[in-house]
């Protein structure tokens, strides 16, 4: 396992070159490739299935869609978010550089100085979401970016297009206000560290940045040269995680931190256009993730050692599920690999991706999303493993049954989002995952 970890980063480690190299006409044309952007994470199949039952006058998806367009007029009248608003600065002196704090680090009450801060696992510190840092703020870029590009998807209307190509431009592309391609300071904890891998997790939804780019594409509010921009920016970070002490400290955990750290390196990998060394990530986090990860009872051991076992269950399935998607894309009968290949497991039977359906040693990822079916079905069976004031939230859970319901139309995963209660109606989840 570990030789295929450093295989994977030697290759990987080619990442800035290729990109350089690209950009200034080089041969390359695995990477920053001109091709207009596509939607990678969502699926436009079935967002173009919500449209036409969007105009058909489908009753079930209204409240989504308000939902949606309240958030985006919201996100038309605010100002752009960048990492240069924070009041605090990074240690580099550079407010470019994104700057968080672990979320679950408070003052330490028996020093003068309050220093080191102490770990209270599940107490989130008001803090770290403060104006002064960057965490907070990037998940509101992310979301503007996501519903402002969806709001123009399915209303047409360019205003929203060029609203999110400006939120896109300010954090990503704009000189003076753009974020340096890099987590150096990601969720540091005053008086131990400056940063720390796990700060990865900050960046786990810039998915919708890159989706954000192909839905308003059409509209044309973001130029070729910008877009090449966005591709060299998201390069450049994959080149970051790969080759970075950093990037390595979160590639080698064995929870929902190793498990969004492919689904992301994959994403941009897929998004500059390297689809041979996403093939490969993917091909290797069958095993090295979901199979190591999930039990043969579907249960996810590292996750439920947690405070808040059942949030962290969703997020690795979450992640474990962004992976399976990009698997979708990279073509199983295209996959290159020989049956003498050292990364093939078994010649001939396991030498291909399908994340979805893959299994080994009774591991899988329907397993683990299975467990999590049957703990939502029945909470009470959760008090097994933590005294959770409240067991799931079920609009977590439900992007989680809507997008197994798509993979594996069974109908079982359906029915739970069926049984959910009514505040789920407005959920976004409904418009890009609608049940067939």
């Amino acid at each position: 396992m570990f030789n295929s970890v450093m295989l994977r980063i030697a290759a990987l480690a080619m990442v800035p070159f290729l990109a350089a190299c690209a950009t200034q006409g080089g041969s390359s044309s695995r990477v920053l490739t001109s091709e207009a952007p596509k939607v990678i994470t969502l699926d436009d199949s079935y967002l173009s299935v919500s449209k036409q039952r969007l105009a058909a006058g489908d009753a079930s998806l209204k409240p989504a869609y308000d939902a949606l367009i309240a958030s985006a007029n919201k996100a038309l009248a605010a100002k752009p978010e960048t990492v240069t608003q924070k009041g605090m600065t990074p240690l580099s002196g550079d407010k470019h550089d994104y700057m968080s704090m672990g979320p679950y680090w408070w003052p330490n009450p028996d020093t003068p100085d309050h220093l080191p801060f102490i770990r209270k696992d599940g107490n989130i510190n008001p803090d770290t979401k403060g104006n002064g840092l960057d965490s907070a703020r990037i998940i509101t870029m992310g979301n503007n970016a996501r519903d402002l590009s969806l709001a123009y998807y399915f209303t047409g209307d360019k205003k929203y297009a060029v609203k999110a190509a400006e939120v896109l431009r300010t954090w990503f592309l704009d000189p003076a206000t753009r974020m340096n391609p890099n987590l150096r300071f990601g969720q540091g904890i005053p008086g131990i560290t400056d940063g720390r891998g796990i700060g990865m997790t900050d960046t786990r939804n810039l998915w919708m940045v890159i989706d954000a780019a192909a839905l308003i594409q059409p509209s044309g509010a973001l130029s070729a040269d910008e877009v090449q921009g966005l591709r060299q920016w998201f390069g450049d970070f994959a080149g970051w995680m790969v080759n970075s002490a950093t990037g390595h400290e979160e590639a080698v955990w064995h929870n929902n931190h190793g498990m969004f750290y492919d689904a992301q390196l994959i994403n941009y990998l897929l998004f500059i256009g390297d689809i041979a060394t996403a093939k490969q990530v993917i091909f290797d986090a069958q095993t090295r993730r979901i199979a190591s990860q999930i039990a043969r009872d579907g249960r996810m051991h590292m996750e439920l050692e947690r405070t808040r076992p059942y949030h962290y269950t969703v997020f690795a399935l979450e992640a474990a599920m962004h992976i399976a998607r990009y698997g979708e894309q990279v073509n199983v009968a295209g996959m290159t690999l020989k049956a003498d290949d050292p990364h093939c497991i078994h010649p001939q039977s396991r030498c291909i991706i399908d994340v979805w359906n893959f299994e080994i040693d009774e591991r899988s990822l329907k397993r683990g999303i299975n467990y999590l079916t049957a703990a939502t079905l029945d909470p009470k069976s959760w008090t097994l493993y933590s005294n959770e004031e409240k067991v799931f939230d079920a609009n977590e859970v439900l992007p989680i049954m809507l997008q197994a319901e798509r993979a594996y139309k069974t109908g079982t995963y359906g029915k739970v989002v069926a049984g959910l209660p009514d505040n789920t109606k407005t959920a976004l989840d409904r418009l890009l995952w609608p049940v067939k």
